[in-house]
């Protein structure tokens, strides 16, 4: 809770931004994220019309996303599925957060700036990686 993805850095990083939608709640964000081939991470801006953004962050090994603080922002990693239990979100801890000269208001536009199907640079986004179908139950 009260968690927002590192955007640019993340990207960077070499996470992959899979899609964006608007939602009612952060538990449809991430029934969202169930249903998206290699989605383990959701954000979901908690705000009138709420957002939710999915993102594929890689194994815990590898994990490629950076968080911090922000009010209005839920993010989640999503744990893998095991035989019988249903698949739930992990609300994310910031991940080293450190002091830097970018405000938070930054890391909110830099999310933001992803609506649409725009990356960082505002062109369109052409990585190929959006929704594919629902994800097999196991």
């Amino acid at each position: 809770m009260d968690t927002i993805i590192r955007t640019k850095e993340s990207l960077k990083l070499k996470a992959i931004f899979l899609d964006e939608t608007e939602v009612v709640n952060n538990q449809e964000c991430a029934t969202l994220c169930c249903d998206t081939e290699n989605c383990d991470v959701f954000i979901f801006e908690e705000k009138v019309k709420g957002t939710c953004f999915l993102f594929q962050c890689g194994p815990p090994e590898d994990f490629r996303c950076k968080f911090t603080r922000h009010a209005n922002y839920t993010s989640a990693v999503m744990s893998p599925m095991r035989q019988s239990e249903p698949q739930t979100p992990s609300p994310v801890h910031p991940v080293v957060q450190h002091p830097s000269s970018v405000g938070l208001s930054e890391h909110e536009m830099e999310l933001v700036s992803l609506k649409g199907g725009k990356n960082l640079h505002g062109d369109e986004n052409i990585s190929g990686n959006s929704t594919q179908g629902a994800k097999n139950a196991a």
